[in-house]
């Protein structure tokens, strides 16, 4: 009996044994410690951004040590050490693709409000440099998170873009069925991409229903 509880031990130990050398060979996402974004071909000459125009920008994925596809955001800067001052912008866009295209009106709403334009009077489009880098990670993976080098293009040219309130047009019996040209009806925006509208009406009695 004892000989038979002994054996039943030791198979109940190899066992964890070899379910425990079966799982450290498992792929594994390791905590990257490298991650590059390559300086553009163009990035000595000047960039006219318009609402058509696009920056092309590429980066080698970072070393995660298995095969996985990573969230990319692009971030901007008016100094290299603007990032650490945390005196920087985030696009608002993310892509999987390792060639990233971003959109000159996407890039420049992000450089406006970096620069605190938000009057056309006031607005400067000299061209100005203006610092890059790249923010990579992983879903549900906090590990994975990274930051690029920091590249410099030198000559960026704005346009004035901002981005405005969005608004909601109430359509019914109240504003007559009209809204293709009345704009008296409509709810505005708290704040842009807040999500939240508001606004006062009068509706006479009788003439509720939408």
């Amino acid at each position: 009996m004892k000989k038979s509880v002994i054996l039943a031990l030791m198979a109940l130990v190899l066992g964890f044994t070899f379910t425990s050398c079966k799982e450290d060979t498992q792929p594994r996402l390791s905590k990257p410690t490298n991650f590059v974004l390559n300086t553009p071909p163009m990035a000595d000459q000047l960039y006219i951004l318009t609402a058509n125009s696009s920056i092309n920008l590429t980066v080698s994925q970072p070393n995660y040590g298995v095969a996985t596809t990573p969230n990319y955001q692009v971030e901007i800067a008016k100094s290299a050490d603007g990032f650490d001052k945390g005196e920087f912008r985030t696009l608002e866009s993310m892509t999987t693709m390792a060639k990233i295209t971003v959109s000159g009106e996407e890039f420049c709403l992000a450089l406006c409000d970096l620069w605190g334009y938000n009057d056309p009077e006031t607005f400067d489009d000299s061209p100005r440099p203006v610092y890059v880098r790249v923010h990579a990670w992983v879903p549900n993976a906090e590990y994975s998170s990274i930051y690029s080098n920091v590249i410099e293009l030198k000559q960026v040219k704005p346009y004035f873009a901002v981005k405005l309130p969005d608004t909601i047009q109430l359509v019914g019996q109240p504003e007559g069925w009209t809204a293709a040209e009345n704009t008296a009806w409509l709810l505005y925006e708290t704040e842009p991409g807040s999500l939240v509208y508001k606004g006062t009406f009068v509706i006479p009695e009788g003439q509720f229903p939408f």
